[in-house]
């Protein structure tokens, strides 16, 4: 015996159901458990259907910018790296556009911006951290109902490990006169007081008068990505800048310029330099100070503390600037 969509055989009562394209199958024991279930699998696929229906209707219009501000005040307002965050992020925005339907965005829009990117020279790590940022966005959309789906990403664009460019004393000084000339003292005290500190760009910008130690001529990162509390003594140079803004007071932070605007007046600098090398970033005045301290013959368990890194594995990579300072280990060894 038959029903349409009902059938008997050897393990019992089979049911299928199926719209649009959608299928549906269970096994029941009898015929009229076979019957229940099929209006019960009738009634989930009318149901699912008609609330895809309504989602599309009334939550396609969210746009993208309104679907951001949604990630950042829940997903990242209380992470270590927020100014990265937004700032990947504005760049995202500014490429598909704020008011962009997040729904009208498809896998062609993601493709071209990765393209874009990495023809505006970004690395390829970077181009995945706007991508994956992007994704977040997708996702929580999804997770509250906001989109019926998310678009296919392009794949990963493939890195590698590269050698820690860092500055010369000929380029250092080079960068210095330039900030000079250009009228941007603080732009030069910026870049001082990180290769000397070996501090994280965030750290220093977030650095308040009250966290430098005039006495002692330290300072302290309350702050730090690590999640531990750091104090390391100034230079002289060090010192010397905090002294400069120490009139702004207690309360206030040291430096007033953003990462953007400091990134524009670097990178300004590289060309009117004629340093062509992707590497050279803000960043490298933390590989600088690591490996000038390696260099120097410091520990690395001293130089993991004095630039914040809670594991050796992270400083081992500035050891091979050192091997010159293990002509004692033979010396000992051949006497």
């Amino acid at each position: 015996m038959k029903t349409k969509g009902i059938s008997q055989t050897r393990k019992g009562w089979t049911v299928s159901v199926s719209r649009n394209g959608v299928r549906r199958t269970a096994l029941c024991k009898t015929k009229a458990a076979a019957l229940q279930r099929q209006r019960e699998l009738l009634s989930e696929l009318y149901s699912s259907e008609h609330s895809s229906a309504q989602l599309t209707r009334t939550n396609s219009t969210i746009t993208l910018g309104d679907a951001a501000q949604r990630s950042l005040a829940d997903r990242w307002s209380n992470v270590k790296s927020l100014d990265s965050v937004t700032s990947y992020l504005h760049q995202v925005l500014d490429f598909l556009g704020h008011d962009t339907q997040l729904a009208a965005i498809d896998r062609m829009d993601l493709v071209a911006m990765q393209k874009f990117y990495i023809d505006a020279g970004n690395a390829g790590g970077t181009v995945n951290k706007k991508l994956a940022i992007l994704r977040s966005i997708f996702t929580d959309a999804l997770d509250d109902k906001l989109i019926s789906d998310v678009p296919k990403f392009p794949k990963k664009i493939a890195t590698r490990a590269l050698k820690d460019r860092v500055f010369s004393k000929q380029e250092e000084a080079a960068f210095i006169e330039y900030f000079q000339k250009a009228g941007r003292e603080e732009g030069a005290d910026i870049f001082c007081f990180l290769l000397d500190t070996c501090a994280r760009w965030g750290e220093a910008e977030k650095l308040k008068i009250w966290d430098v130690d005039f006495v002692l001529k330290k300072v302290t990162f309350e702050d730090r990505k690590a999640n531990n509390l750091g104090s390391v003594p100034l230079t002289r140079r060090a010192l010397t800048i905090a002294k400069k803004y120490q009139h702004r007071g207690s309360g206030s932070r040291m430096f007033n310029v953003k990462y953007d605007t400091f990134k524009s007046w670097f990178n300004e600098g590289k060309q009117l330099l004629g340093i062509a090398d992707p590497r050279l970033t803000t960043h490298c005045t933390r590989h600088t100070c690591a490996t000038r301290l390696a260099e120097g013959n410091i520990s690395l368990a001293l130089i993991m503390n004095y630039g914040g890194w809670t594991s050796l594995k992270s400083v081992r990579r500035y050891l091979h600037v050192n091997v010159h300072a293990l002509g004692a280990c033979t010396e000992v060894l051949e006497g």
